[in-house]
């Protein structure tokens, strides 16, 4: 098929139409913001198309669109709004365990279960709040989507004194995988 018949062709299909006649063509080069870059490979050669605006239809093709990175943005605002809070009930059920935590340079370790990290949570937030941290605050919050069913969610972030002066600012990232229709951390990584 010429490209320009393609192009005729693909635009007047809706975005759920456009999936199924040419979604096994399709092959996923980067997802990021819902930005979808692929590429029509078997159809236009190397020709690249911008197909962010089906992308919420594309699930079954494992694309995901602006409900996905959405979710992901209020899982990280709850996690965090969890831990300020220290409704650890609720920080405990945003991770499917086990799950795998690490950085600074060390190999990551297995939590398997949700009593070992809510222990180690709360410690945490002890030692914190004896150093005179009060709350944290997001800086800056990207999401990726790597396919259908996982995602990572970078973030930086400070945390607060009760002056409101920045204690120390820091980054993470945070593995979430699409578990029964529900998005789970599954593991963080800080630099």
């Amino acid at each position: 098929m010429r490209t320009d018949r393609l192009f005729m062709e693909a635009a007047h299909l809706d975005g759920e139409q456009f999936v199924r006649r040419f979604g096994k063509c399709l092959r996923p080069i980067k997802l990021w913001r819902v930005e979808i870059d692929v590429r029509v490979e078997r159809m236009c050669g190397s020709h690249r198309m911008n197909l962010g605006a089906i992308a919420h239809s594309a699930r079954g093709y494992g694309l995901s669109g602006n409900d996905d990175i959405a979710a992901l943005e209020a899982l990280y605002r709850t996690y965090l709004e969890a831990g300020n809070s220290g409704d650890l009930e609720t920080y405990c059920s945003l991770f499917a365990f086990p799950i795998a935590v690490g950085g600074n340079g060390q190999a990551p370790a297995t939590v398997s279960n949700p009593a070992a990290w809510r222990a180690s949570v709360q410690a945490s937030i002890d030692d914190l709040a004896a150093r005179g941290w009060v709350t944290s605050v997001i800086d800056a919050l990207h999401v990726g989507l790597m396919a259908g069913d996982t995602g990572v969610i970078t973030i930086a972030f400070s945390r607060l004194a009760a002056d409101g002066a920045v204690m120390e600012s820091c980054t993470g990232n945070y593995l979430a995988r699409k578990l029964d229709g529900m998005w789970k951390i599954v593991g963080i990584i800080a630099p």
